[in-house]
């Protein structure tokens, strides 16, 4: 236990351990699918992240790989996309070393680059003119924070997600939205937090289930209830493991009851070996009645017969004397 009695290591920890794993894992995962659904903005969580820090060498969950930055009209038709690639070396924002935008090599210069992503030869309706990005960073509070947001007075009516490469599975992507915490459903980090965005526990009728806004296009929430068989990275003990939704909790709660039953069946050997002690030590040090039954019996037979030769040697003195005189 530390200072403050929270258990620190032992079997209850693992397991407490394992719990916040898998919150984690589910947390991530589904709020890295949320970020598809369209919205004019996103904003991530506040992060202790430099503008030029690795974001591989962070303390976040971003793995290599790519995501797909997605324009919607006005009509919920795509307008533009974009893929964004995450690196071993990617930063957040090198703008001050490659004025004015950043290189290729960090988020936002891969957004604002001036690419012409629907191939129409028009430069003034791709992601780096339908998007701003902005990534604000407070050395003082070592504070950072990602905003994306549609330019609403040029592209009234346009919205946006983010869609992580999907090729291997629905969690195999960068994380980068579900790590930045960009679209979250679910708010917490861990077992002991997990819980609905409080604003969408506050108005459920804003819970998106369309990833463009369409009427009918329930694809989001298709993906959401997927989720649960794909496999998912999840990491306790020191370990990282990819499991399923399902399996991951279904090997937890095995090993849950396996521990347990291990702990009874220990606890039962070792009641027995007490038990056993026990009475050994209390038949060499506590009275046995049986045996001292026998004993008072003997030692009151022998007093009998003691206070029996007393008497007769009294009387043969008594004898001896009557002779004498």
């Amino acid at each position: 236990f530390d200072e403050n009695g929270y258990v620190k290591n032992g079997q209850l920890q693992e397991i407490m351990n394992q719990l916040d794993g898998f919150a984690a894992g589910l947390i991530e995962s589904t709020n890295n699918l949320y970020a598809q659904g369209a919205q004019t903005s996103m904003v991530s969580d506040r992060l202790s992240l430099e503008a030029n820090a690795t974001l591989k060498d962070s303390t976040l969950n971003f793995r290599e790989g790519s995501f797909d930055m997605i324009a919607y009209d006005i009509n919920g038709d795509e307008a533009a996309r974009r893929t964004i690639t995450v690196t071993s070396t990617t930063v957040m924002d090198d703008s001050l070393a490659f004025p004015p935008n950043g290189s290729s090599n960090s988020i936002i210069g891969q957004l604002k680059a001036q690419i012409d992503d629907n191939s129409d030869g028009n430069a003034i309706n791709d992601i780096n003119s339908i998007l701003s990005s902005v990534y604000s960073y407070n050395p003082t509070n070592i504070s950072g924070e990602l905003s994306i947001q549609v330019n609403e007075n040029d592209f009234p009516g346009y919205t946006f997600g983010i869609e992580d490469d999907q090729s291997n599975g629905l969690a195999s992507g960068s994380n980068f939205a579900g790590a930045l915490g960009m679209s979250r459903f679910f708010q917490g980090d861990d077992a002991t937090n997990i819980n609905l965005n409080s604003t969408l526990k506050k108005d459920p009728s804003i819970i998106r289930a369309n990833k463009s806004p369409v009427d009918g296009d329930n694809k989001l929430a298709n993906d959401m209830l997927q989720l649960q068989f794909e496999n998912v990275e999840y990491e306790a003990n020191g370990l990282v493991i990819k499991d399923s939704l399902y399996g991951y909790y279904d090997a937890l709660v095995t090993d849950v009851g396996t521990r347990t039953n291990a702990a009874i069946i220990t606890n039962e050997t070792v009641a027995a070996k007490y038990n056993s002690i026990l009475l050994s030590y209390e038949s060499i040090s506590k009275v046995n009645i049986d045996e001292e039954m026998v004993n008072l019996i003997k030692y009151q037979t022998a007093y009998s017969a003691a206070a029996k030769i007393i008497t007769t040697i009294d009387q043969m003195l008594d004898t001896l004397l009557g002779l004498k005189q």
